[in-house]
This record gives C-alpha cells, sequence and structure tokens, in this order.
C-alpha cells in the first residue's frame, strides 16, 4: 500500500513539473519580446516588421504548446491511475487463488 505522504508527495512533485513546463515555454515565448523593448529602452531602433513577425510567429507559439503541455501532463496521470488499477486487481486475483474456493465470496 502507497503511504499517504509518498503519494502526496509524488503528487505535488507532478504538479511542480507541469507549472514548470508552463512557466517555462511563457519565458521563452515572451523573451523576444522583452529583449526587444530592453533595446528600445537602450536606444535601439527596432524595424516595425521584426515586432510583427516576431507577434505573428513567436507568441502563438506559447498557445499553441499550453494545450499539449495540459493533455501530457493528464495523460501520465490516467497512465499511473490504470497501473495502479491494474496492479490491485492482479494482486486480489491472487489472494483469491490462494484462498480455497468457498472462503472467496467475490470469485
Amino acid at each position: 500500500m502507497i503511504d499517504g505522504r509518498t503519494n502526496t508527495r509524488s503528487i505535488e512533485a507532478a504538479a511542480a513539473r507541469n507549472l514548470f513546463a508552463v512557466v517555462l515555454t511563457d519565458i521563452l515565448c515572451w523573451l523576444p519580446i522583452a529583449i526587444m523593448g530592453l533595446m528600445v529602452v537602450a536606444g535601439v531602433q527596432i524595424p516595425v516588421e521584426i515586432y510583427a513577425w516576431i507577434v505573428v510567429l513567436v507568441l502563438p507559439v506559447n498557445s499553441a504548446i499550453n494545450p499539449y503541455l495540459y493533455t501530457l501532463s493528464s495523460m501520465r496521470k490516467n497512465h499511473r491511475k490504470v497501473r495502479e488499477i491494474s496492479y490491485n486487481g492482479l494482486r486480489f486475483k491472487r489472494r483469491c487463488r490462494q484462498l480455497s474456493s468457498n472462503q472467496c465470496t467475490l470469485c
């Protein structure tokens, strides 16, 4: 049986990994805009076309990646549940086989 604290820690660790992935993709997608903003403050002239290309090509990537991140985390979570259910079911069947037929009321 899994200890409650261990299970809670694994859930918290998975949530932290998911949050880290979302934040990392957000930072990577918005970093070019931030760099260009700092360059403008420093006095560098950036053509408007560059802004347009960044906004059109880079920022939508963030919106496109987030659903995949959430889907992958859900798939991992569901896979763990299926494995646990399968393991518990197999353990139950083995226990019923060990008992004589009149002792196991569920088989």
